[in-house]
């Protein structure tokens, strides 16, 4: 998306600034005008640039106002349509605009001068001038702001406002009256397939929020148009490229894999992306409710990395919703569960949820309203979809064998066809020993030739086989861990979740591991988001009496001299450069695999001599483990305290949010009470 750069030469350097600033999205791309506007073939383009512009950044200072070129660049914009919604106005302070005297005071330059030759109307400046004063302008002072700490930010908020001001919704259906409490939050569960909101009434009930067409489920996918525009969910209008659009689909998939998209020839950041989608949802519930939303709880995959996390966050964030808490997939359905486990008499219960692209498994422990999550484990790149996408493939290879088709290649209608075909012949295999795969396919000639292929359920097993031993592999890790955590004998039911509970091949493997457990699978894909509804009333007031410990992730370290294993003890210096474990959520000497929230754990530290003689800070630090590379993530300074030569007690909790922090027991006595 063109963004066009309007300033004086006076201006040169504030405008380089804001063009790395915008740049930095790779959606955006500057235009500046760095020519004189007088050759006749050169103003034909600087219109079309105008038009074809996305929207325009003016930056209005006096000089601005006293430069024809300037004053034809802002009047001539004025001239299009839309120029309120296009234009982000940067006013320099002290820029006489905002009042009719001082603007009757800035054209009066141009008066004195008299209009003739010039290349716009004064009185047309006068105008758009005033619409501009009606406008939010971003102020900027460069005594207060040199590095565009502020004005940078708000200038890249008004450009992506300008971006959500490009869906294309259907008309919204009317508001329902349901009653919120105060402190009222969005629940998102961002899929691989599809995306689906909720939230929760002050009367304690959960209530799905349905798109402008009714559907509570929305389809993870974004259709680009080359004017900007661009559709969420059911709005789509097609699955497939075509020469006006790019779809976007496996958004989930990206976060990890790369930080950009490419959109034909446009790119775009997987976190701009993400907002659209997000925002998108933001906008179903204030249209479905009649309120505005700005907080949100959001839900991942369990081996979700901090950098995918951090990047959902911002995501969040840049859609206007502030992240109270994300919790794992998991762990939220088993928050829905507890429920169903209590009534049936059961302390213990196993959630596997297969979702579209992920898989996601929870032991959970209920007790007086308490749900514990004992273990949970994963895999974010095993999902109902893959085996969609391997019947897909078998299926285009068999008639390419069979019928000599020529290469079907994906984001073509043919392809699509084939898919949603594999999906629906996936669940019909649930109920029926075999299907039959019927696929019209358009000739040269242009009639439709009818292509047929029988899939039992033996060949859709061999096809699916690998997926498959990757599902077993996880679930005979989950069987262990669940043996280590439950007394033998416990019943511990099954609870299938996602769109896995619509696989055939699934229940028999879980069946197949754990003869004799009760197998239940009444909550399938809106298992996740109504879980985020059970917190989320926890955490208004809604619901009162329940509480979820989660799952500790993340490696904690400490950033210290040495470490004495004999004493177990934690030496930090006054030149730090090792760094200790003090949390394995994986297991390790001193701790065990299980590792809830909110937990508290003790350390003990001390101190080199000439750590004692001139002082230091303790720094603990959040690492995220990919399988190369390790990434150093926020730094939570604990000081100043009192350096003793008795050893001191490092404390680290964990709140109901996940969120870290710790506490320094400044002396022996301390340690002791």
């Amino acid at each position: 998306m063109d963004i066009f750069l309007s300033y004086s030469w006076s201006c040169s350097d504030l405008a380089s600034k804001l063009e790395e600033i915008i740049n930095a999205e790779p959606a955006f791309h500057v235009l500046r005008d760095i020519h004189a506007v007088e050759p006749a073939d050169h103003l034909r383009r600087f219109m079309d640039s105008i038009r074809e512009s996305f929207c325009a950044v003016v930056v209005i200072n006096e000089q601005y106002l006293k430069s024809e070129n300037c004053a034809y660049e802002l009047t001539s914009f004025y001239k299009e349509r839309d120029f309120s919604a296009r234009v982000i106005p940067l006013v320099v302070r002290g820029t006489p605009i905002f009042s009719k005297q001082s603007r009757r005071e800035a054209l009066s330059f141009w008066e004195e001068r008299g209009a003739a030759g010039l290349t716009f109307e004064p009185v047309e400046l006068e105008r758009a001038l005033e619409a501009i004063a009606d406008l939010n302008c971003i102020s900027y002072d460069q005594k207060e702001d040199p590095r565009l700490n502020r004005c940078g930010p708000l200038l890249m908020k008004a450009l992506i406002q300008r971006v959500f001001q490009k869906e294309l919704r259907p008309s919204a259906s009317a508001c329902r009256q349901v009653p919120l409490p105060q402190d009222h939050l969005l629940c998102i569960d961002f899929g691989t397939s599809y995306t689906l909101a909720s939230i929760i009434g002050a009367d304690g009930k959960t209530y799905m929020v349905p798109d402008g067409r009714g559907e509570f489920s929305c389809p993870s996918v974004i259709e680009l148009h080359r004017d900007g525009h661009y559709a969420v969910g059911n709005a789509v209008s097609t699955r497939m490229v075509n020469p006006s659009t790019y779809v976007i689909r496996d958004l989930k998939r990206t976060l990890l894999k790369t930080g950009e998209i490419a959109c034909g020839p446009h790119r775009f950041s997987t976190a701009l992306l993400t907002a659209m989608l997000l925002h998108s949802m933001k906008r179903n519930a204030e249209d479905f409710l009649g309120v505005p939303f700005t907080a949100a709880l959001l839900s991942i995959p369990v081996d979700f990395h901090q950098c995918e996390i951090t990047l959902l966050e911002t995501a969040a964030k840049t859609a206007g919703l502030d992240v109270r808490r994300i919790i794992q997939e998991s762990s939220s359905a088993s928050l829905l569960i507890t429920s169903h486990a209590a009534d049936h008499g059961y302390d213990y219960f196993l959630n596997i949820d297969l979702g579209g692209g992920t898989l996601d498994i929870s032991a959970a422990n209920f007790d007086e309203g308490v749900c514990e999550i004992l273990f949970s484990i994963g895999d974010h790149a095993l999902g109902s979809i893959d085996y969609d996408q391997a019947v897909c493939r078998y299926v285009i290879n068999q008639m390419q064998e069979c019928y000599g088709l020529s290469p079907i290649y994906p984001d073509t209608p043919l392809y699509t066809s084939i898919l949603a075909r594999s999906e629906q012949a996936k669940i019909e295999l649930g109920t029926h020993e075999r299907v039959l795969f019927s696929l019209e396919v358009p000739k040269p000639s242009g009639d439709i030739a009818l292509y047929t292929l029988e899939i039992t359920r033996q060949t859709y097993d061999r096809i699916t086989s690998a997926l498959t031993g990757r599902l077993a592999a996880v679930l005979k890790q989950a069987k262990a861990l669940l043996e280590e955590c439950v007394a033998q004998d416990t019943p511990v039911p099954i609870y299938l979740t996602g769109q896995g509970s619509k696989l055939f091949s699934v229940r028999r493997l879980i069946q197949t591991l754990f003869p004799g457990e009760e197998l239940i699978d009444q909550y399938q894909e809106g298992a996740v988001c109504q879980g985020l509804a059970r917190q989320s009333g926890v955490l208004s007031g809604s619901i009162r009496g329940l509480l979820l410990l989660d799952v500790f992730h993340h490696c904690i370290d400490v950033l210290c001299d040495h470490y004495d294993e004999e004493k177990d003890l934690i030496y930090i210096g006054e030149q730090n450069h090792v760094f200790h474990r003090l949390i394995n959520p994986q297991g390790g000497r001193r701790q065990s695999r299980t590792i809830t929230i909110p937990s508290r754990w003790a350390f003990e530290i001390s101190f080199t001599e000439m750590a004692r003689k001139k002082g230091c800070e303790i720094l603990i630090f959040d690492f995220d483990q990919t399988e190369k590379t390790r990434t150093l993530r926020i730094p939570l300074p604990v000081s100043p305290f009192e350096i003793t030569e008795d050893p001191m007690l490092l404390v680290l909790s964990t709140g109901a949010g996940g969120d870290l922090s710790a506490m320094i027991s400044t002396s022996a006595r301390e340690k002791e009470s």
